[in-house]
């Protein structure tokens, strides 16, 4: 069980980076297109 919760927790922390990264190209799309 204790494997199990470390992957699942690891899959969280990938898809909150993934998250934040698509965030980011978003708000630099906007910022391009705001110029």
């Amino acid at each position: 069980v204790a494997q199990q919760e470390a992957q699942r927790a690891a899959f969280l922390v990938e898809k909150a980076k993934q998250d934040k990264q698509q965030k980011i190209v978003q708000a630099d799309g906007e910022a391009k297109s705001a110029e």
